[in-house]
């Protein structure tokens, strides 16, 4: 069994590429997002940052949960998330492996920090997101160099091994 995780800051394209994996392998795609409880999804949607205790409770109690659910239905899948923080992407890591399943995470980037910019900028509320990116880019921890990153451009339609 095989979970492939996409992990990136917010608006780097983890769910465009999440899809686009999808896609290319057969394989199913879900969104990390999707396991937040609702008070959790509500405060996204408002733009509002989480706290770090909040982004704790998150993937202890329901994304490794949830990815766990996803692994008994599923014997290889794709799943996207932020994961700013390397212990977390390792406690999913033993946790998987504890239950047998492979990780194998891709780190994905925008090209550009003026390419991921313009991408903020082009949702709903655009200013307020990059706002946030941009404070919440200083808690980002890199991954260990032996982790594939993926650069995205936002333009054209990436073909991911």
């Amino acid at each position: 069994m095989r979970a492939v995780v996409l992990f990136g800051e917010m608006g780097s394209g983890k769910s465009f590429l999440g899809r686009t994996l999808a896609r290319q392998t057969g394989l199913p795609y879900f969104e990390g997002d999707d396991f937040l409880p609702a008070e959790l999804k509500a405060k996204v949607a408002k733009v509002n940052p989480l706290t770090v205790f909040e982004v704790n409770l998150f993937v202890t109690g329901h994304l490794i949960p949830g990815i766990i659910e996803l692994a008994r239905l599923h014997k290889n899948f794709v799943v996207s998330q932020a994961l700013y923080r390397r212990d977390h992407r390792e406690q999913i890591q033993t946790e998987l492996n504890m239950l047998q399943i492979d990780v194998e995470y891709r780190w994905v980037r925008p090209r550009s920090f003026f390419s991921h910019i313009s991408q903020l900028a082009k949702r709903s509320r655009g200013f307020k997101w990059i706002a946030v990116m941009l404070v919440s880019k200083l808690w980002f921890q890199k991954p260990d160099s032996n982790v594939p990153a993926i650069h995205n451009d936002f333009k054209t339609q990436p073909t991911i091994k």
